[in-house]
């Protein structure tokens, strides 16, 4: 089995939901080959995430960090979008963190990864907590997208404190290049 049938095949199995059959050709192909590659794990661990298996998701992050995988931003970026759609978005900023705190690991935190993190502290309505999150990201030196601001000002429409969007629409204007603002935003 080469590494790009396996993906198909693990692909296949994440889409129907048949994680019996994914751990099965998962331990099939450690056994032949050694470790799984980071997309793999990453497809795994979507996989996981979407059937609402958390303690899996972590699972597969720690056997991959402790198989020495090094992990790409899209696994990253697949382990947090797990947690927070799982309601688990303290333990994912948690994560961010960690990474950030890692010479080697924090070039994989990226803007992507701060905007799963704020749309997660968005639905559970803590406006505080996003603007903590967004403080943070401006401190990395990452540029907000416009699915940054989105998820922010819907954090703060939920939670009734849009006393905070003009600060933010003025971000957005004063961010280089400049975010305009989009359907979503208005």
């Amino acid at each position: 089995m080469d590494e790009l049938l396996v993906f198909a095949l693990l692909e296949a199995c994440a889409r129907t939901g048949s994680l019996k059959l994914l751990e099965e050709k998962k331990a099939e192909y450690v056994s032949q080959c050694g470790t799984l590659s980071a997309p793999m794990y990453g497809l795994i661990i979507e996989a996981y995430g979407q059937m609402r298996d958390v303690r899996h998701v972590w699972a597969l992050w720690n056997e991959m960090v402790d198989a020495a995988v090094e992990p790409t931003s899209a696994t990253f970026c697949c382990t947090l979008d797990a947690l927070v759609k799982n309601g688990d978005t303290s333990d994912a900023e948690k994560l961010v963190q960690q990474l950030l705190s890692d010479a080697t690991l924090r070039p994989l935190v990226n803007t992507v990864a701060f905007s799963i993190i704020l749309k997660g502290f968005s639905h559970s309505r803590e406006p505080d907590i996003v603007l903590q999150v967004y403080k943070g990201m401006k401190i990395c030196g990452l540029q907000p997208n416009i699915v940054t601001y989105n998820s922010m000002l819907n954090a703060f429409a939920q939670s009734s404190t849009m006393h905070h969007a003009p600060a933010l629409l003025d971000d957005m204007k004063s961010a280089s290049p400049p975010v305009g603002p989009d359907l979503v935003t208005y």
